[in-house]
């Protein structure tokens, strides 16, 4: 699960608008771990930052499209003696509207 808060910044006012921003992120993951028949579930958050940009254009004057690139750069999960990092990459499509 994530929960993130940010800020970001539009370069244009016109139909086609490019943007960047950034903020903070909250990553909490539960991880199973099985030998054998034994099993054991184990949580692990960690905070971190995120940067992201892309591009968004209207389609009429409620609904638009984008792209976005966003880079999660956050510290690692540790689990029983392992860890592994946080940090991700993303690319989405994205539909939206306006109110």
């Amino acid at each position: 699960a994530e929960l993130y808060a940010g800020m970001r910044s539009e370069f244009a006012t016109g139909p086609v608008r490019p943007y960047i921003g950034g903020g903070a992120t909250f990553l909490s993951t539960t991880t199973t771990i099985r030998q054998g028949f034994l099993q054991t579930e184990q949580d692990d958050s960690v905070l971190g930052g995120y940067i992201h940009g892309g591009i968004q254009a209207d389609v009429n004057d409620v609904f638009f499209l984008g792209l976005d690139y966003r880079h999660v750069f956050a510290g690692d999960h540790d689990f029983g003696g392992s860890s592994f990092a946080a940090d991700y990459d993303q690319v989405s499509l994205v539909l939206g509207f306006t109110l």
